[in-house]
């Protein structure tokens, strides 16, 4: 009965991940994983391995997941990569979508929009964007000319080069160079106004700085106290029947699967950052998959059954986050004797409170969501391998 439960649950990802295309080449390598300068690939190419290196044609999208990538060749088609440090020097026609540690794009051209997630985020001075620009990371560097708009938050942001359309930025500081010219609107939201922000740029529409504090402020007086206190106690409540909920579905799951519930937590601990990539891709490709089956009329049972599944395994995300939060907790303290179970309901409850932080805590659920379901995927498939 399990070996049908995995298979099932590894058929939705393989239809996550194939949707997009009924044919695709797959290279898979533990070290390198190339498509050298010569090469062509008429259709969609999935790559996996420690490092990844592009110099090649893809006539397709390409998917890409390792420690280190380089795309220096032609993509005729989208990108979505993450790994721990990414290049993009090629062209690459439509989207590109990336996260990782560290993303540098240096004489690239982008033919539509540019999706970056990541630590230190870099467009360098001779990229194109055909797009716009959505960013999420710590600093980010924009020296670029971007068709559109760009949108996103940073602890510290740079832009300069000129921006199609508005641009609306969350940042703890933002700087603009000289060869910043904007042509729509500029709203930056910071703890501070940026003096001379205009010093050496243009911005043709408006410009707006709003202080992170002035809506807290608003909710202060309009709201009533009682019903703030209300509020609190709500959500306190919510969260600890959701903690208590999560904490007896996976006792369950330790009981009844032991031995596969710790494979999948040292999974995690070992390979974290393929697995992040891996669940960054199945976010990713969930829609375009379900869509695709739905519309074909006779794929539509196996839509309802897959989506089924994947609910599943993305609520089994946080209870692989919270085993393995477990498991550092009990390394930690060799002394203390501590079960599964205790080590368990402690890593729950760490994640449980570090997600309710305001700002930090959507991070975390995000992250956790991405490992767990990574990390469920890279199992699953491992046990469909080893059954064959």
């Amino acid at each position: 009965m399990k070996r049908h439960i995995l298979f099932f649950i590894f058929l939705l990802s393989l239809v996550l991940f194939l949707a997009p295309s009924v044919r695709a080449e797959v290279i898979s390598s533990k070290k390198e994983a190339v498509v050298a300068k010569e090469e062509v690939i008429d259709d969609d190419l999935f790559v996996t391995g420690e490092s990844v290196i592009i110099e090649g044609t893809i006539n397709g999208d390409l998917y890409a997941v390792g420690q280190n990538i380089k795309i220096s060749g032609t993509v005729n088609g989208d990108v979505v990569a993450a790994g721990g440090t990414l290049e993009i020097t090629g062209e690459i026609k439509d989207d590109v979508r990336v996260a990782g540690e560290s993303i540098n794009i240096q004489g690239a051209f982008i033919g539509d929009s540019l999706t970056v997630v990541g630590r230190n985020v870099n467009v360098k001075e001779g990229s194109t964007v055909g797009g716009g620009i959505l960013f999420g990371a710590g600093l980010v560097n924009l020296s670029t000319d971007v068709a559109r708009g760009i949108m996103g938050g940073g602890r510290s942001v740079n832009i300069d080069g000129s921006v199609g359309k508005d641009i609306y930025i969350a940042t703890e500081q933002l700087t603009l160079g000289s060869n910043t010219v904007v042509a729509g609107d500029l709203t930056y939201y910071s703890a501070e106004k940026e003096e001379g922000l205009l010093r050496t740029a243009t911005v043709s529409g408006r410009v707006s700085h709003i202080l992170p504090t002035q809506k807290k402020a608003t909710a202060e007086i309009t709201k009533p106290e009682l019903v703030k206190t209300k509020g609190r106690k709500f959500k306190f409540m919510i969260r600890l029947w959701s903690y208590l909920a999560a904490l007896v579905v996976g006792s369950l799951v330790l009981y009844l699967f032991r031995k596969p519930s710790q494979q999948i937590a040292s999974s995690l601990e070992k390979n974290w950052l393929a697995n992040l990539g891996w669940g960054f891709l199945l976010i990713i490709l969930a829609s375009p998959a379900f869509i695709m089956l739905m519309i074909t009329g006779i794929g539509l049972p196996l839509a309802v059954i897959l989506g089924l599944l994947f609910v599943i395994d993305l609520y089994l995300s946080k209870l692989v986050v919270g085993m393995v939060l477990g498991r550092k907790l009990k390394s930690l303290l060799p002394k203390q004797k501590m079960s599964i179970y205790l080590s368990f309901a402690l890593g729950l409850a760490i994640y449980y409170v570090f997600s309710a932080l305001p700002i930090l805590g959507d991070f975390v659920q995000l992250m956790a969501l991405l490992l767990g379901l990574g990390t469920l995927f890279s199992y699953q498939k491992s046990q469909l391998l080893k059954n064959r």
